[in-house]
């Protein structure tokens, strides 16, 4: 016998302030020497990564990258890319700290922000299996049935945060605000025909 389910499909969705803040530092150099170019970049990114360690934040190295330079087919040289990257909890006066340190250097720098706290994904999925409950509520009661428990839950989850480079001068108030993230959260619910 086929089961007798009222199945919806629901999205919450909310903007909540961002709460986390992730740096990164890429420092490139080139050189004839494949070994002199990466240190180079190393020792450009370590301006960088000791200048934000003074103001309290510990960067760690993300990867480094050496591609060749040529000329025709002739390898004339190489180019290294350094990368650290730090996170930390979003505290304007710490970032604009961060952003002097990192701009005395000459490095560029990322900066993204995001929601470290789960509980906005967890409100957004209860609110999305209330509204999936209450809309199956409607269904049923337009259908002239009775609506039953809830046999199967399957969910959906996205976020959104925003990522801004500069290079390593900073004019004026060009500090990054970071923007509300989006969260949703998507639902489908199936309940039982009584």
């Amino acid at each position: 016998m086929q089961e007798r389910l009222i199945t919806v499909t629901e999205t919450a969705s909310e903007k909540f302030p961002a709460d986390y803040v992730n740096l990164t530092v890429t420092a490139c150099a080139e050189s004839k020497l494949y070994g002199d170019a990466s240190d180079k970049a190393e020792e450009k990114a370590l301006v960088a990564v000791k200048a934000v360690k003074a103001v309290g934040i510990d960067m760690r190295a993300s990867g480094i990258s050496v591609g060749t330079l040529r000329d025709g087919k002739k390898i004339t040289g190489y180019r290294a890319t350094r990368l650290y990257t730090a996170g930390f909890y979003y505290d304007s006066e710490v970032l604009s700290r961060c952003l002097e340190a990192v701009s005395s250097s000459e490095c560029e720098f990322g900066v993204s922000f995001s929601l470290k706290d789960k509980s906005a994904a967890e409100k957004m999925k209860k609110r999305a299996v209330t509204s999936a409950r209450e809309s199956a509520q409607i269904i049923a009661s337009a259908a002239g049935v009775k609506l039953g428990k809830l046999v199967k839950a399957e969910y959906t989850s996205g976020s959104g945060g925003r990522v801004m480079y500069m290079r390593a001068s900073l004019e004026g108030s060009a500090y990054p605000e970071p923007e509300d993230i989006s969260v949703s959260e998507t639902v489908t619910c199936s309940f039982e025909i009584e």
